[in-house]
């Protein structure tokens, strides 16, 4: 609601605290995306001004800006700490950083076994209590230490998720562009062409196709948003993406064969995009190598158990096939098979082909107790890369899923 969030209004004061330094970290209006809801049915607190462009700027509203400028304050705040940056510009120096924080606590505790080492046993009391002091403060230390590890390990897990986000959201824009050249072909057929029945039919599979892929990725970015860890069973994740792809196999001219051998086969407790992810990126890795081959295409997805704590899955195809030299490169960061994206590319081209995907899935599955690495192809294919991943035990397995 104007005036509030215009480029030109100040109404938190973020553009003036930011201008005096006197708190370092950035927190100016752009460093901010978001908005205030208010429920005042009745205009008990808030009252808007006789042009309806803001609110009168009685106590509530006062109030109100108090407690969302230190809101804002309070999580930058903690962010920076978290990051070790100086906080106010009185600080006498930068805060420590997680590295600088364990090598100080590795010299405390060097420090106190020495002491305690010390072949002089006999000690005074003061002495003695001092040792006992930094022994108790090195273990508050260890204990504050093991918490924010923690909070940054999460931190970790949820860019890594977001990090798989971004590759769904490149191969949904790679996809979705081919269909709309196909409508927008569809469409300029029915122009010039009568009658217009077969166009119709064409063009209402282009549409269905791209509802398929908009179910399926609004889908992995709700289910992302709300990073939540479930139990899935393998034959449902792939039926779900065989669903979606179909269309691409037509248009493309590749067939895939899907094999599950066994039932009940439920992976450990994971999230579903990341599996969205870690299927688009092979797929589409696996339909660059077939375009380069120049070969009627094949993919063949095989999976199964290892034995009763995992499970397999293997994504093969009849590409071009990988290089003796390259098998060790292939899950490095950077590394890529596809032809380096020049300076002019799209966003889409630098998403697809940045080198990232296979480590990205790589970090995805070892995080998860997992493993990945390619495996000897059966004959008619170039390509096999495996997986095995940890199987859920019973008890994570929910009731309605058995």
């Amino acid at each position: 609601m104007l005036p509030y969030g215009d480029a030109q209004d100040d109404w938190l004061g973020l553009q003036r605290s930011s201008a005096l330094r006197q708190l370092l970290p950035p927190h100016a209006n752009s460093n901010f995306i978001g908005f205030v809801q208010l429920t005042d049915l009745d205009g008990t607190n808030f009252e808007e001004t006789a042009s309806r462009e803001g609110l009168i700027e009685n106590m509530a509203f006062s109030q109100l800006q108090d407690f969302i400028y230190k809101s804002l304050m309070h999580g930058i705040i903690k962010i920076a700490h978290a990051r070790g940056k100086k906080i106010f510009s009185s600080d006498d120096a930068v805060q420590r950083t997680p590295k600088d924080r364990v090598e100080q606590l590795a010299s405390k505790i060097t420090t106190l076994v020495e002491n305690y080492s010390s072949p002089n046993l006999v000690r005074a009391p003061s002495e003695q209590a001092k040792l006992e002091e930094d022994a108790s403060d090195i273990i508050d230390e260890i204990v504050l230490l093991e918490k924010d590890t923690q909070v940054l390990l999460e931190e970790i897990g949820m860019l890594r998720v977001l990090a798989s986000l971004g590759l769904t959201i490149g191969e949904f824009t790679h996809e979705t562009r081919h269909v709309l050249s196909a409508l927008s072909a569809g469409i300029l057929s029915l122009k010039m062409s009568s009658p217009a029945a077969e166009g119709f039919k064409t063009l209402q599979g282009n549409i269905e196709s791209l509802q398929a892929y908009m179910r399926y990725f609004d889908k992995a970015v709700t289910q992302n948003s709300q990073r939540s860890l479930s139990v899935h069973e393998i034959r449902d994740l792939l039926s779900d993406f065989e669903q979606v792809v179909s269309s691409s196999l037509q248009r493309q001219r590749v067939n895939l064969k899907i094999e599950v051998k066994g039932y009940d086969l439920f992976v450990q407790s994971s999230h579903k995009p990341e599996w969205a992810s870690i299927f688009f990126n092979l797929f589409t890795n696996s339909l660059k190598a077939i375009n380069r081959a120049q070969v009627a295409g094949s993919i063949l997805i095989v999976a199964g158990e290892v034995d009763e704590s995992r499970l397999y899955l293997e994504f093969i195809d009849n590409g071009d096939g990988i290089s003796d030299a390259n098998k060790e490169k292939v899950f490095d960061a950077f590394y890529t098979t596809s032809t380096p994206a020049d300076a002019l590319a799209d966003d889409e081209v630098h998403i697809t082909g940045s080198g990232l995907g296979l480590k990205i899935i790589k970090d995805i599955i070892e995080d998860g107790g997992g493993d990945i690495y390619l495996s000897v192809p059966p004959e008619g294919f170039s390509t096999c890369v495996r997986i095995e991943f940890p199987r859920a035990s019973d008890e994570e397995i929910p009731d309605d899923l058995r």
